[in-house]
């Protein structure tokens, strides 16, 4: 039942033809008002004895089948499998009769996706992908909540690719060596530009690789990229300060400093809640690495760019608090910028991060890390 009322995943597909309901019972030439439709919905369920299973079922039913208003169900095509591998690779036989308005793209008002850009070079072989392959691709980047932006013949257009690669990084680069012909000319620059980012080729050059057999390697890149985020972001094993300052600390680089005085603040920081605070300087060192790789030029506002790119609310002025001014390798700045950790909350609830932004080195130096109480 729980697979029926509360699904996690839901995929419209092509309306099912006149010979499947007749196969299915139905009389499709009687339909007045009747709308036949087809679904696939998935879920993941835990058991008494806390195992977890992965079940996704196609659905036939016909709106208004009973009377107007009552749905009748004429198939229910279930498959369950102890691992979510198994029930993502299922859930990819469908996209390709997945509805055209079907899109791989947050919910309203959800964090925004993580971003993967895959380089294909020249004119895919049009008797070896399907014609809607990029869109069966992007489906099956949305089941990890990742946004796949494909492009096409990239050594055409080398220029304009590599300096997207140098000022606006993403999260991950995939490169086709079936058809690109010189995939370091953009790995290289994207490593640069994002030490830490996660570059790989996939396919072989002489492309004996059939769709499927990319498309599965494409699911293996993407649970990799998972699962190193995830390893990135263990914030739940935080518990107290002292483990959250180990791992602040490996935020540090060219992009991102602390003071001595925000070191000072981490062990026995007042602040309650050491992970909710690891969590927000893990996002801002991440604006401050764009930052970095781009010099500065991030397209708009900083405020702007931190809320799209790490969904952070970034104020540059604290009109109730007076920053002091500090030195930092021979350059006065003043940490008036400052992350609203929690908001509305009472004083020894409230969270703040305050920096400095350093236009000559394009960095961000943090002053305070803790309470609102900077100044």
């Amino acid at each position: 039942m729980a697979l029926l009322t509360r699904p996690s995943i839901v995929i419209p597909l092509n309306n099912p033809g006149v010979q499947e309901l007749i196969n299915l019972g139905a009389k499709p030439e009687a339909f007045r008002h009747e709308n036949p439709r087809s679904i696939v919905m998935a879920i993941a369920v835990r058991l008494e004895d806390n195992q977890i299973i992965y079940g996704a079922g196609k659905i036939v039913a016909i709106e208004n089948g009973i009377r107007m208003g009552s749905t009748s169900l004429l198939s229910l095509d279930d498959q369950w499998f102890d691992g979510i591998q198994d029930l993502e690779s299922h859930l990819f036989t469908f996209f390709q009769g997945a509805k055209p308005t079907f899109e791989a793209k947050p919910e309203p008002g959800a964090q925004q996706w993580r971003r993967i850009l895959a380089l294909l070079g020249g004119k895919p072989d049009p008797g070896r992908l399907p014609d809607d392959w990029r869109r069966q691709l992007q489906l099956a980047a949305g089941l990890h909540q990742i946004k796949l932006d494909v492009r096409v013949n990239p050594e055409a257009n080398r220029p304009k690719v590599i300096h997207d690669l140098k000022t606006s990084p993403p999260d991950a680069l995939l490169v086709w060596s079936d058809w690109v012909a010189h995939p370091e000319a953009f790995l290289q620059p994207y490593q640069s530009a994002r030490p830490a980012g996660y570059a790989e080729l996939m396919g072989t050059p002489d492309r004996s690789m059939s769709f499927a057999d990319l498309a599965a390697e494409l699911r293996l890149h993407l649970w990799e990229i998972e699962s190193k985020v995830s390893k990135k972001l263990e914030i739940h094993r935080v518990t107290t300060w002292a483990e959250a300052a180990k791992e602040i600390e490996k935020l540090v680089g060219p992009h991102f400093y602390l003071t001595d005085r925000a070191r000072r603040m981490l062990p026995n920081n007042p602040y309650p809640k050491p992970a909710r605070m690891l969590n927000f300087m893990r996002r801002l060192s991440e604006v401050a690495e764009r930052y970095h790789a781009a010099s500065g030029e991030i397209g708009g506002r900083l405020t702007d760019f931190a809320m799209e790119y790490r969904q952070i609310e970034i104020a540059l002025f604290d009109g109730n608090l007076t920053p002091p001014p500090m030195t930092f390798d021979s350059v006065t700045l003043r940490a008036e910028p400052h992350v609203k950790v929690d908001d509305h909350k009472s004083p020894d609830q409230c969270g703040r991060i305050y920096f400095a932004v350093d236009r000559s080195a394009f960095r961000f130096v943090v002053d305070h890390i803790g309470l609102h109480d900077y100044g």
